[in-house]
């Protein structure tokens, strides 16, 4: 990754979606980091903001499907750079879109389906 911060979780930044979207971590390596999980991220294309998908193997989560938690360090971390947040996709899962609201609710989720 470009960047790697690290809070409760892992935070990688990549420089494309096409590397997010292509990620295939050692589940294993990942479940014995010191963190709850890796959240890989990358600037969207096609007027998404920012691809994401959340690893956290060790809490029997290989890949969390719609990344809700995620998206409370994903939706700041994006709209501090871009100035802006409307729009994310998890690039793991078809059909998930984050829309950044103002409060008191900060951000909606619809729904996800794993692609195939």
């Amino acid at each position: 990754p470009r960047e790697l911060l690290a809070a409760v979780t892992y935070l990688a930044v990549y420089d494309s979606a096409a590397e997010v979207e292509a990620l295939a971590p050692d589940l294993a390596a990942v479940a014995a980091l010191d963190r709850d999980g890796v959240i890989a991220t990358a600037p969207g294309e096609n007027g998404i903001d920012y691809v994401a998908r959340y690893f956290a193997p060790a809490a029997g989560i290989p890949e969390d499907p719609a990344t809700g938690m995620s998206q409370c360090a994903l939706m700041p971390y994006w709209a501090a750079r871009l100035k802006r947040t409307r729009r994310a996709l998890n690039a793991g899962y078809a059909g998930l879109n984050a829309e950044k609201r103002p409060p008191p609710s900060a951000a909606s989720l619809t729904s996800a389906t794993k692609r195939t």
